[in-house]
């Protein structure tokens, strides 16, 4: 269950920007009970019940004492919240029929309308919304009014993107002091993709990836997951497979490891960033995997397979190459041990990891090791693959080697049941290594009752190792899956601080800072 909190903080600011000057005593009273109630019980994650005293509020409304848009705009945000998407979007069209001035509505109309389906629609408010909004100096207004209608490729004519493309430029000029740069940054990659400067949209995530890590943002996963599928459909453009199937593997990962299910019944209170990056995935996958027949279906975007039977899934590990330093692994060292991050030489993108020991002594009280958070096996059971990048820059002496183990869990605490050891120098032939080799095991069998799996790479523990320091990127953990699965994608961008002055924005930017 998403962590909700801080939610009772909000209710006398919403309050305030919601009763007019003219509202009673009795009328305030109730009011302020059923935004109460209705807070309690997000809180308490009974989304589908909390609208109820939202539901009574409109039913007493006149739009005068009461204005009945702030409490649809309320309302739609927790049916968007429990998936609940078409009734979501028919409340925000209701809310911009009303008062098309704010653009939180349309904000949030935008990847709803992607995936009820409705894609005439879609077209028809991102264009509006880029019409209305595109000239605001406001950068999150001019990020998100871009980035809405960049969501999907050819939403509007080409002057229409131009002006798109400018818009996003504009909100990367106006962050202040770099404030969500890295949503800024996302956001002008993805309309230099649109505009087939791919090169240049690879570069922008980059930077946007390099600013992810001094983010302090609940939608952290959402964003990095974003930069990855973006950049795997520009490197496919380039006719890059291999670096388009590796970036789109670690965006996968993070959806598949750290976002809830568009099933789930609750998307959590950044469910309009999940649907983003759903929906950014989906256009991935289409554009990658040709096996796969991509449709705009009545009830939402669908991916129709041929989906492989033997299509590899990934796994895990999350953040597989490094580019979020060391988040989702931990590391050890004893003695002359060392493990590190670097950049000077990745095999794809910026980071690393980097492990050896720093002196000639073997065994011991010098060592190393990495390992990789759990990840869960799901439904699959096997054949697994373990690949990964490495190279050996420095002398390998004679029976040296690093281990690389694939190991199995069961559920409960420390239930290891078994593992597969890779080893890499000595046994592989490899010594002063000027370019990255990838080692790739196939065919590995889980032990019975096995659950979840972790990588784990150690050096002078098992084996002799004083050959220097070992580079390692790009670790994958893929499976056959057991069955075909039809996939229904869709999903969204961002959710930051919005404007103060706005009673509903301050609910809405209040929920989206519940997230861990």
């Amino acid at each position: 269950m998403i962590r909700r909190i801080h939610f009772l903080l909000t209710v006398f600011a919403l309050l305030c920007g919601i009763i007019a000057p003219q509202t009673t005593a009795a009328q305030e009273l109730n009011v302020e009970d059923s935004v109460k109630q209705a807070m309690a019980l997000a809180r308490a994650g009974k989304l589908a019940e909390a609208e109820e005293p939202l539901n009574r509020l409109l039913d007493q409304t006149n739009g005068k004492t009461i204005p009945k848009a702030k409490i649809l705009l309320i309302r739609a945000y927790l049916r968007g919240e429990n998936a609940r998407f078409q009734e979501a979007a028919t409340d925000l069209k209701q809310v911009i029929e009303i008062d098309p001035s704010d653009h939180i509505p349309w904000f949030l109309l935008m990847p709803l309308l992607v995936q009820t389906g409705d894609m005439g629609e879609y077209r028809n408010y991102s264009k509006g919304m880029l019409q209305r909004f595109g000239n605001s100096t406001n950068a999150p207004i001019a990020e998100r009014t871009a980035k809405c209608f960049l969501l999907m490729p050819a939403a509007g004519s080409p002057d229409d993107l131009t002006q798109a493309a400018k818009v996003a430029e504009k909100a990367v000029a106006l962050a202040k002091n770099g404030e969500w740069l890295h949503w800024r940054l996302m956001t002008r990659g993805l309309s230099e993709y649109r505009q087939g400067h791919f090169a240049r949209a690879i570069k922008t995530m980059e930077l946007a990836q390099k600013e992810l890590t001094k983010a302090e943002d609940g939608a952290w996963n959402m964003c990095q997951a974003d930069t990855y599928f973006v950049s795997a459909m520009a490197h496919h453009q380039l006719k890059q497979m291999d670096k388009a199937s590796t970036a789109f593997g670690h965006g996968r990962v993070i959806v598949l490891t750290k976002l809830p299910s568009l099933d789930s019944k609750d998307l959590s209170p950044g469910w309009m960033d999940v649907l983003m990056t759903y929906i950014l995935m989906h256009e991935a996958k289409t554009t990658i995997e040709s096996a796969t027949v991509a449709a705009i279906a009545p009830r939402g975007i669908t991916s129709i397979p041929a989906l492989a039977k033997d299509q590899p899934g990934f796994l895990g590990p999350a953040n597989s190459g490094a580019e979020s330093g060391f988040a989702t692994w931990y590391s050890g060292v004893l003695g002359g041990g060392s493990v590190s991050i670097g950049n000077d030489d990745p095999a794809t993108g910026y980071n690393y990891f980097r492990i050896g020991i720093t002196n000639a002594s073997a065994y011991g009280t010098n060592h190393a090791d990495l390992r990789s958070e759990m990840f869960p096996l799901r439904l699959n059971r096997g054949p697994f693959t373990l690949s990964f990048a490495y190279k050996l820059p420095d002398t390998v002496k004679p029976g040296d080697n690093i281990d690389v183990d694939l190991r199995f869990f069961g559920e409960g605490k420390d239930n290891f049941l078994g593992q597969t050891v890779l080893n890499v120098g000595s046994s592989t032939g490899d010594s002063e290594m000027t370019q990255y080799k990838t080692m790739t095991a196939t065919n590995i069998l889980a032990p019975k009752g096995a659950v979840k799996a972790d990588v784990w790479v150690v050096a002078n523990i098992r084996g002799p190792w004083t050959s220097g320091f070992a580079q390692f990127d790009n670790f994958s953990v893929t499976a056959t899956p057991a069955r075909s699965r039809t996939g229904i994608f869709a999903g969204a961008g961002i959710f930051s601080a919005l404007a103060a002055c706005l009673a509903v924005t301050l609910f809405v930017r209040q929920r989206r800072r519940q997230m861990p």
